[in-house]
């Protein structure tokens, strides 16, 4: 999911458009919508409820069958990895739906965090992983084992690059040989050697779109205007940032589950 996609038309408008450019349908309630498969489900997030679109096996149309379901009712919420569904409990009932493999983890993420999300200021879905820029630091993913497997990142794993942290972007235009973004770090040691090399930095993402150039060198952008901002101090700390460190210290076993409940009402006040 790039941009804001509009649950009516389909049409992709930009991450902070309020209006579709297409068919103009207010989008400033809606948070999040992914696309589904065919026979799966297309999911709409707005700050109180999940929206769940059927969309048929044989055409891969939606069918017009619509499910709504209040956000604060949801329990016992998971996003399953292997058969790439969405499952919760709802006035006493499990109800799952087939999702779309590429966003479980924005689903899980955006459900996770409750009515708040920090959406990214952009996104660049590469070939050996999907780069996440936010107000305050980079998550790179990557994505299957066949990337991991195929660009050389099978050991370099997910990772978070705080801005503070970041020294120098690097872009390369595709062409002959991919193009790739590539992040320099205080002591690190890049793979500076061409775009073989890059793709095996556990700091690069790679690509061969144009589109995904012009990403690229808005990534590179902002992170230099950003740096800017945290150097002159002023640059704020994000509540949801802080919620997913609380997170993190839960999935560590750092924290109980009651504790990170009660961390996250005391920032959400």
């Amino acid at each position: 999911m790039f941009g804001k996609t509009c649950p009516k038309c389909e049409f992709e408008n930009s991450e902070d458009a309020n209006f579709c450019m297409k068919c103009g349908k207010d989008l400033k309630e809606t948070i999040a919508y992914f696309e589904g498969d065919s026979g799966g489900h297309d999911i709409e997030v707005t700050p109180n409820t999940l929206i769940v679109y059927k969309r048929s096996l044989w055409s891969g149309k939606r069918t017009g069958k619509v499910k709504v379901y209040e956000r604060g009712k949801m329990e016992n919420i998971e996003v399953g990895r292997t058969s790439s569904h969405l499952s919760f409990k709802y006035n006493g009932k499990i109800k799952g739906y087939r999702i779309s493999s590429r966003y479980l983890d924005e689903v899980e993420e955006i459900l996770e965090l409750g009515e708040i999300r920090e959406p990214p200021i952009y996104v660049l879905n590469g070939l050996n992983g999907k780069l996440k820029l936010y107000e305050n630091r980079v998550e790179i993913k990557r994505l299957g084992f066949g990337a991991k497997l195929f660009y050389g990142t099978f050991t370099a794993g997910d990772k978070t690059i705080y801005l503070q942290d970041i020294t120098g972007v690097e872009v390369k235009k595709p062409g002959i040989t991919v193009g790739y973004i590539q992040l320099t770090l205080p002591g690190g040691i890049e793979k500076t050697s061409g775009a073989f090399k890059a793709r095996i930095d556990e700091n690069t993402v790679t690509f061969a779109q144009k589109n995904d150039y012009k990403i690229a060198l808005k990534i590179k952008e902002k992170i230099e205007e950003l740096k800017t901002k945290i150097s002159t101090g002023t640059a704020t700390v994000s509540v949801v940032d802080e919620i997913k460190k609380a997170k993190e210290l839960l999935d560590i076993g750092a924290i109980t589950k009651e504790e990170f409940e009660k961390i996250k009402r005391e920032l959400l006040k």
